[in-house]
Protein backbone atom coordinates (compact mmCIF):
# COMPACT_ATOMS: atom_id res chain seq x y z
CA UNK A 1 0.00 0.00 0.00
CA UNK A 2 2.79 2.02 0.95
CA UNK A 3 4.26 1.75 -3.26
CA UNK A 4 0.89 2.71 -3.81
CA UNK A 5 0.66 6.00 -2.09
CA UNK A 6 3.58 7.28 -3.12
CA UNK A 7 2.91 6.74 -6.21
CA UNK A 8 -0.14 9.03 -6.44
CA UNK A 9 2.23 11.68 -3.84
CA UNK A 10 4.48 11.26 -6.99
CA UNK A 11 1.96 11.82 -9.76
CA UNK A 12 0.40 14.82 -7.85
CA UNK A 13 3.81 16.45 -7.39
CA UNK A 14 4.50 16.32 -10.93
CA UNK A 15 1.11 17.46 -11.95
CA UNK A 16 1.46 20.58 -9.43
CA UNK A 17 4.47 21.55 -10.58
CA UNK A 18 3.36 22.35 -13.57
CA UNK A 19 0.47 24.34 -13.02
CA UNK A 20 1.89 27.78 -11.72
CA UNK A 21 3.88 28.46 -15.40
CA UNK A 22 0.54 27.78 -17.20
CA UNK A 23 -1.24 30.19 -15.35
CA UNK A 24 0.44 32.82 -16.99
CA UNK A 25 0.05 31.52 -20.19
CA UNK A 26 -3.58 30.40 -20.52
CA UNK A 27 -5.93 33.22 -22.15
CA UNK A 28 -9.90 33.54 -21.39
CA UNK A 29 -12.54 31.74 -23.14
CA UNK A 30 -13.02 34.01 -26.78
CA UNK A 31 -15.82 33.87 -29.37
CA UNK A 32 -12.82 33.53 -31.30
CA UNK A 33 -11.70 30.38 -29.83
CA UNK A 34 -14.92 29.17 -29.84
CA UNK A 35 -16.42 29.21 -33.66
CA UNK A 36 -12.71 27.81 -34.87
CA UNK A 37 -13.03 25.12 -32.10
CA UNK A 38 -16.80 24.51 -33.53
CA UNK A 39 -15.85 24.65 -37.17
CA UNK A 40 -13.06 21.92 -36.72
CA UNK A 41 -15.41 19.52 -34.58
CA UNK A 42 -17.79 19.95 -37.19
CA UNK A 43 -15.15 18.92 -40.26
CA UNK A 44 -14.22 16.34 -37.79
CA UNK A 45 -17.44 14.63 -37.15
CA UNK A 46 -18.44 14.47 -40.58
CA UNK A 47 -15.18 13.42 -41.61
CA UNK A 48 -16.12 10.85 -38.55
CA UNK A 49 -19.74 10.15 -39.80
CA UNK A 50 -20.71 7.42 -37.62
CA UNK A 51 -23.50 8.33 -35.54
CA UNK A 52 -26.95 7.57 -34.00
CA UNK A 53 -29.25 10.84 -34.31
CA UNK A 54 -32.17 11.77 -32.78
CA UNK A 55 -35.04 14.38 -32.68
CA UNK A 56 -34.95 16.99 -30.19
CA UNK A 57 -37.77 19.65 -28.55
CA UNK A 58 -37.20 22.48 -30.58
CA UNK A 59 -35.99 21.61 -33.84
CA UNK A 60 -32.60 20.18 -32.55
CA UNK A 61 -31.30 16.72 -32.92
CA UNK A 62 -29.10 14.67 -30.72
CA UNK A 63 -25.85 13.09 -32.54
CA UNK A 64 -24.79 10.67 -31.11
CA UNK A 65 -20.65 9.13 -31.55
CA UNK A 66 -18.73 6.71 -30.06
CA UNK A 67 -17.18 8.96 -27.57
CA UNK A 68 -19.22 12.63 -27.45
CA UNK A 69 -22.53 13.89 -28.49
CA UNK A 70 -23.43 16.74 -30.48
CA UNK A 71 -26.56 19.01 -30.28
CA UNK A 72 -27.57 20.44 -33.66
CA UNK A 73 -29.99 21.84 -35.72
CA UNK A 74 -30.11 18.92 -38.54
CA UNK A 75 -30.86 15.31 -38.54
CA UNK A 76 -27.75 14.82 -40.78
CA UNK A 77 -24.44 16.35 -40.53
CA UNK A 78 -23.24 18.74 -43.47
CA UNK A 79 -21.60 22.25 -44.18
CA UNK A 80 -24.37 24.30 -42.92
CA UNK A 81 -24.65 22.25 -40.09
CA UNK A 82 -25.04 24.44 -36.72
CA UNK A 83 -23.63 23.14 -33.55
CA UNK A 84 -24.81 24.45 -30.39
CA UNK A 85 -23.39 22.06 -27.82
CA UNK A 86 -21.07 18.81 -27.31
CA UNK A 87 -20.97 16.31 -24.40
CA UNK A 88 -17.65 14.29 -23.66
CA UNK A 89 -17.96 11.74 -21.04
CA UNK A 90 -15.65 8.77 -19.81
CA UNK A 91 -14.65 6.45 -22.18
CA UNK A 92 -15.57 2.63 -20.69
CA UNK A 93 -11.86 1.21 -22.58
CA UNK A 94 -8.86 2.45 -20.96
CA UNK A 95 -7.19 1.58 -24.21
CA UNK A 96 -9.40 4.04 -26.48
CA UNK A 97 -9.27 7.87 -26.35
CA UNK A 98 -11.67 10.19 -26.36
CA UNK A 99 -11.19 13.36 -28.80
CA UNK A 100 -9.92 16.47 -26.73
CA UNK A 101 -12.08 19.32 -26.05
CA UNK A 102 -11.34 22.89 -26.80
CA UNK A 103 -8.14 22.74 -24.43
CA UNK A 104 -6.95 19.76 -25.28
CA UNK A 105 -8.94 18.04 -22.22
CA UNK A 106 -10.11 15.09 -21.88
CA UNK A 107 -12.70 12.70 -20.04
CA UNK A 108 -10.17 11.30 -17.03
CA UNK A 109 -7.68 14.06 -16.60
CA UNK A 110 -7.08 15.36 -13.18
CA UNK A 111 -8.17 18.84 -11.91
CA UNK A 112 -4.41 19.53 -11.93
CA UNK A 113 -4.58 19.59 -15.60
CA UNK A 114 -8.07 21.50 -16.20
CA UNK A 115 -6.57 24.30 -13.89
CA UNK A 116 -3.65 24.66 -15.84
CA UNK A 117 -4.87 24.83 -18.80
CA UNK A 118 -7.15 27.81 -18.12
CA UNK A 119 -6.25 30.90 -16.25
CA UNK A 120 -6.18 30.78 -12.42
CA UNK A 121 -5.90 34.71 -10.69
CA UNK A 122 -6.36 32.42 -7.71
CA UNK A 123 -4.08 29.65 -6.78
CA UNK A 124 -5.17 29.53 -3.36
CA UNK A 125 -8.41 28.79 -4.70
CA UNK A 126 -10.05 31.56 -1.53
CA UNK A 127 -13.59 32.07 -1.76
CA UNK A 128 -16.67 30.15 -0.26
CA UNK A 129 -16.67 26.47 1.31
CA UNK A 130 -19.30 26.29 -1.93
CA UNK A 131 -17.69 28.55 -4.41
CA UNK A 132 -14.20 29.69 -5.76
CA UNK A 133 -13.57 32.60 -8.63
CA UNK A 134 -10.42 31.40 -10.73
CA UNK A 135 -10.91 34.50 -12.78
CA UNK A 136 -12.77 37.48 -14.32
CA UNK A 137 -12.27 39.57 -17.05
CA UNK A 138 -14.54 42.03 -19.16
CA UNK A 139 -18.18 44.04 -18.15
CA UNK A 140 -21.01 44.48 -19.87
CA UNK A 141 -22.58 45.88 -21.58
CA UNK A 142 -19.82 44.42 -24.23
CA UNK A 143 -17.82 41.24 -23.40
CA UNK A 144 -17.18 39.63 -19.79
CA UNK A 145 -15.87 35.91 -18.87
CA UNK A 146 -15.03 34.28 -15.85
CA UNK A 147 -14.21 30.48 -14.02
CA UNK A 148 -16.08 29.85 -11.16
CA UNK A 149 -15.48 26.37 -9.50
CA UNK A 150 -18.00 24.73 -7.53
CA UNK A 151 -17.31 22.68 -4.38
CA UNK A 152 -17.94 20.88 -1.21
CA UNK A 153 -15.21 22.05 1.58
CA UNK A 154 -12.40 20.75 0.11
CA UNK A 155 -13.94 18.60 -2.45
CA UNK A 156 -14.22 19.92 -6.47
CA UNK A 157 -17.42 19.46 -8.20
CA UNK A 158 -17.31 21.16 -11.19
CA UNK A 159 -15.45 23.96 -12.74
CA UNK A 160 -17.09 26.25 -15.34
CA UNK A 161 -15.38 28.97 -17.82
CA UNK A 162 -18.49 31.34 -19.19
CA UNK A 163 -18.17 34.31 -21.83
CA UNK A 164 -21.06 36.70 -21.74
CA UNK A 165 -21.25 38.21 -25.18
CA UNK A 166 -23.72 41.22 -25.61
CA UNK A 167 -26.01 40.81 -29.31
CA UNK A 168 -28.89 42.59 -30.58
CA UNK A 169 -31.39 40.30 -28.66
CA UNK A 170 -29.73 40.07 -25.64
CA UNK A 171 -26.42 38.89 -23.72
CA UNK A 172 -25.27 35.26 -25.26
CA UNK A 173 -23.76 32.75 -22.87
CA UNK A 174 -21.15 30.22 -23.69
CA UNK A 175 -19.60 27.85 -21.28
CA UNK A 176 -17.20 24.92 -21.04
CA UNK A 177 -18.14 23.06 -17.73
CA UNK A 178 -16.80 19.90 -16.65
CA UNK A 179 -18.02 17.88 -13.74
CA UNK A 180 -15.44 15.84 -11.11
CA UNK A 181 -15.54 13.03 -9.00
CA UNK A 182 -12.40 12.74 -6.85
CA UNK A 183 -9.98 15.12 -8.99
CA UNK A 184 -10.64 13.93 -11.91
CA UNK A 185 -12.50 15.23 -14.97
CA UNK A 186 -15.72 13.27 -15.43
CA UNK A 187 -17.13 14.78 -18.09
CA UNK A 188 -17.38 18.28 -20.37
CA UNK A 189 -20.00 20.20 -21.85
CA UNK A 190 -19.10 22.99 -24.20
CA UNK A 191 -22.45 24.90 -25.19
CA UNK A 192 -21.73 27.60 -27.65
CA UNK A 193 -24.51 29.41 -27.67
CA UNK A 194 -26.81 28.66 -25.09
CA UNK A 195 -28.88 30.96 -22.83
CA UNK A 196 -29.59 34.18 -23.65
CA UNK A 197 -30.11 36.49 -20.67
CA UNK A 198 -31.49 39.69 -20.56
CA UNK A 199 -28.54 42.60 -19.47
CA UNK A 200 -29.56 42.90 -16.24
CA UNK A 201 -30.12 39.13 -15.58
CA UNK A 202 -26.55 39.03 -16.52
CA UNK A 203 -24.96 41.83 -15.10
CA UNK A 204 -27.24 40.16 -12.08
CA UNK A 205 -24.44 36.92 -12.50
CA UNK A 206 -21.48 38.94 -12.91
CA UNK A 207 -22.02 40.57 -9.82
CA UNK A 208 -22.70 37.82 -7.81
CA UNK A 209 -19.16 35.99 -9.65
CA UNK A 210 -17.28 39.31 -8.26
CA UNK A 211 -19.37 38.90 -4.89
CA UNK A 212 -17.69 35.54 -4.28
CA UNK A 213 -14.48 37.01 -5.97
CA UNK A 214 -14.20 39.31 -3.08
CA UNK A 215 -14.30 36.87 -0.68
CA UNK A 216 -11.75 34.58 1.01
CA UNK A 217 -13.18 32.68 4.10
CA UNK A 218 -11.88 29.59 2.78
CA UNK A 219 -9.23 28.51 1.32
CA UNK A 220 -8.06 24.72 -0.35
CA UNK A 221 -6.06 23.20 1.19
CA UNK A 222 -2.26 23.47 -0.40
CA UNK A 223 -0.10 20.35 -0.37
CA UNK A 224 3.66 21.11 -1.57
CA UNK A 225 2.96 17.44 -3.08
CA UNK A 226 5.46 15.43 -0.92
CA UNK A 227 4.51 13.49 1.78
CA UNK A 228 8.28 13.03 3.08
CA UNK A 229 8.42 17.16 3.40
CA UNK A 230 4.38 17.85 4.41
CA UNK A 231 4.02 18.72 8.06
CA UNK A 232 3.37 16.93 11.22
CA UNK A 233 0.45 17.30 13.21
CA UNK A 234 0.71 20.65 14.95
CA UNK A 235 -1.23 23.23 17.02
CA UNK A 236 -2.06 25.15 13.67
CA UNK A 237 -4.30 21.77 12.57
CA UNK A 238 -6.78 22.81 15.91
CA UNK A 239 -8.17 25.60 14.00
CA UNK A 240 -10.69 24.33 11.59
CA UNK A 241 -14.13 25.08 10.79
CA UNK A 242 -13.99 28.41 12.85
CA UNK A 243 -13.30 26.40 15.82
CA UNK A 244 -10.33 26.30 18.17
CA UNK A 245 -9.92 23.10 19.70
CA UNK A 246 -7.95 24.04 22.27
CA UNK A 247 -10.11 26.67 23.88
CA UNK A 248 -13.99 26.27 22.46
CA UNK A 249 -16.88 26.70 24.83
CA UNK A 250 -20.24 25.25 24.43
CA UNK A 251 -21.40 28.46 23.28
CA UNK A 252 -18.67 28.73 20.54
CA UNK A 253 -20.76 25.93 19.40
CA UNK A 254 -23.85 27.00 19.26
CA UNK A 255 -23.09 30.28 17.35
CA UNK A 256 -21.36 28.26 14.69
CA UNK A 257 -23.99 25.05 14.15
CA UNK A 258 -26.94 26.51 15.79
CA UNK A 259 -29.24 25.66 19.07
CA UNK A 260 -30.56 22.42 17.51
CA UNK A 261 -29.11 20.33 19.19
CA UNK A 262 -29.71 16.77 21.36
CA UNK A 263 -28.08 17.02 24.85
CA UNK A 264 -27.20 14.43 27.51
CA UNK A 265 -25.75 15.37 31.27
CA UNK A 266 -23.71 12.55 32.95
CA UNK A 267 -22.17 12.74 36.55
CA UNK A 268 -18.57 12.01 36.53
CA UNK A 269 -17.25 12.10 40.46
CA UNK A 270 -17.66 15.66 41.47
CA UNK A 271 -18.05 16.81 37.42
CA UNK A 272 -20.62 16.56 35.06
CA UNK A 273 -19.74 15.78 31.39
CA UNK A 274 -21.91 17.12 28.79
CA UNK A 275 -22.85 15.48 25.30
CA UNK A 276 -23.88 17.53 22.74
CA UNK A 277 -25.54 16.03 19.35
CA UNK A 278 -25.89 18.29 16.33
CA UNK A 279 -26.28 16.78 13.11
CA UNK A 280 -22.61 18.18 11.98
CA UNK A 281 -20.55 16.90 15.00
CA UNK A 282 -20.89 15.95 18.55
CA UNK A 283 -18.90 16.78 21.34
CA UNK A 284 -18.16 16.41 25.14
CA UNK A 285 -17.65 18.98 27.35
CA UNK A 286 -16.13 18.60 31.31
CA UNK A 287 -18.03 20.78 33.26
CA UNK A 288 -18.40 21.75 37.13
CA UNK A 289 -21.09 20.57 39.08
CA UNK A 290 -22.57 23.92 38.13
CA UNK A 291 -22.50 22.99 34.63
CA UNK A 292 -20.12 25.79 34.08
CA UNK A 293 -17.73 24.52 30.94
CA UNK A 294 -14.28 23.53 32.27
CA UNK A 295 -12.43 21.34 29.20
CA UNK A 296 -13.26 20.12 25.90
CA UNK A 297 -13.16 16.31 25.89
CA UNK A 298 -13.50 15.11 22.64
CA UNK A 299 -15.52 16.13 19.28
CA UNK A 300 -16.13 14.17 15.94
CA UNK A 301 -17.73 14.95 12.82
CA UNK A 302 -19.17 11.91 10.53
CA UNK A 303 -20.77 13.75 7.78
CA UNK A 304 -19.29 16.01 5.27
CA UNK A 305 -20.91 19.41 6.48
CA UNK A 306 -18.28 20.62 7.99
CA UNK A 307 -14.40 20.50 6.88
CA UNK A 308 -11.70 18.96 9.75
CA UNK A 309 -8.14 19.65 10.15
CA UNK A 310 -5.76 20.52 6.96
CA UNK A 311 -8.94 20.44 5.00
CA UNK A 312 -10.31 16.59 5.76
CA UNK A 313 -13.57 15.61 4.85
CA UNK A 314 -15.75 12.79 5.62
CA UNK A 315 -15.75 10.77 1.95
CA UNK A 316 -11.75 11.41 1.84
CA UNK A 317 -9.44 8.79 0.46
CA UNK A 318 -6.96 7.41 2.55
CA UNK A 319 -4.07 8.32 -0.22
CA UNK A 320 -5.42 12.19 0.66
CA UNK A 321 -5.30 11.62 4.31
CA UNK A 322 -1.79 10.06 4.15
CA UNK A 323 -0.91 12.77 1.72
CA UNK A 324 -1.66 15.74 4.40
CA UNK A 325 0.74 14.95 6.48
CA UNK A 326 3.99 13.55 7.10
CA UNK A 327 4.73 10.14 6.05
CA UNK A 328 8.31 8.78 6.61
CA UNK A 329 6.85 5.55 7.23
CA UNK A 330 9.49 4.45 9.99
CA UNK A 331 8.87 1.33 10.52
CA UNK A 332 5.39 -1.50 10.48
CA UNK A 333 4.61 -4.66 11.90
CA UNK A 334 2.16 -5.72 9.38
CA UNK A 335 -0.69 -4.17 11.43
CA UNK A 336 0.89 -1.03 12.97
CA UNK A 337 2.46 1.67 10.32
CA UNK A 338 4.68 4.28 12.05
CA UNK A 339 4.07 6.87 9.56
CA UNK A 340 6.39 9.63 11.39
CA UNK A 341 7.98 9.85 15.14
CA UNK A 342 7.10 7.57 17.90
CA UNK A 343 5.54 7.32 21.36
CA UNK A 344 8.77 8.57 23.79
CA UNK A 345 8.73 11.72 21.31
CA UNK A 346 5.41 12.91 22.61
CA UNK A 347 4.47 13.73 18.61
CA UNK A 348 3.33 10.84 16.18
CA UNK A 349 2.04 9.56 13.40
CA UNK A 350 0.43 5.62 13.44
CA UNK A 351 -1.75 4.26 11.14
CA UNK A 352 -3.68 0.98 12.35
CA UNK A 353 -4.83 -1.92 9.66
CA UNK A 354 -5.61 -5.25 10.25
CA UNK A 355 -8.10 -5.82 6.68
CA UNK A 356 -7.96 -4.23 3.21
CA UNK A 357 -9.90 -0.72 2.95
CA UNK A 358 -9.98 -0.42 6.64
CA UNK A 359 -7.57 1.60 9.06
CA UNK A 360 -7.40 3.96 12.12
CA UNK A 361 -5.00 7.02 11.41
CA UNK A 362 -3.50 8.33 14.60
CA UNK A 363 -2.06 11.80 14.92
CA UNK A 364 -0.36 13.03 17.99
CA UNK A 365 0.76 15.90 19.75
CA UNK A 366 1.38 17.76 22.78
CA UNK A 367 0.79 21.28 23.57
CA UNK A 368 1.17 22.86 26.54
CA UNK A 369 1.33 19.79 28.50
CA UNK A 370 -1.48 18.72 27.05
CA UNK A 371 -1.63 15.48 24.81
CA UNK A 372 -4.17 16.00 21.69
CA UNK A 373 -5.17 13.07 19.28
CA UNK A 374 -6.95 13.09 16.13
CA UNK A 375 -8.32 9.86 15.03
CA UNK A 376 -9.24 8.87 11.79
CA UNK A 377 -11.93 6.39 10.55
CA UNK A 378 -11.61 4.61 7.70
CA UNK A 379 -13.28 2.19 5.77
CA UNK A 380 -13.77 0.79 2.05
CA UNK A 381 -11.07 2.77 1.63
CA UNK A 382 -13.03 6.17 2.26
CA UNK A 383 -12.89 8.88 5.90
CA UNK A 384 -15.53 7.78 7.89
CA UNK A 385 -15.45 10.00 10.97
CA UNK A 386 -12.39 12.39 12.25
CA UNK A 387 -12.53 12.72 16.15
CA UNK A 388 -10.04 14.88 18.09
CA UNK A 389 -9.83 14.41 21.87
CA UNK A 390 -7.55 15.78 24.51
CA UNK A 391 -6.08 13.88 27.19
Amino acid sequence: MMKRVFAVLLALSLAAACVPAAFGEAEALSRNELNAWRDQLLKDSIADNRYASESMEDGAYSLTFDWYTLIADTQRLSSATRIMSVFYEMVPDEDEVTPADIRGLRPGDTVEKLLAAWPNENESLAGTREEAVLYQTGGLPGQASAGVLKRNGQRAESVTYSLYQMTTNGVSLSKVTYTLTAGIIDTITVEFDGELLTLADAQDEIAAILDVQATTEFSAFLSNGDSMEAEVFNSDDLLFSGIDFLSVTPDDLIALLGDDFAEEWAEDGDRLIRVMEWQAMTAVFICEADKTPISVDNISMDEDLLTGPRGLIVGDTLDVILGRFCYEATGTDGIHTWLYGDVTAGSYGVMDSEYPGQAEVHYVQTVDGKRVEMILYVTEGMLRTITLQMQ
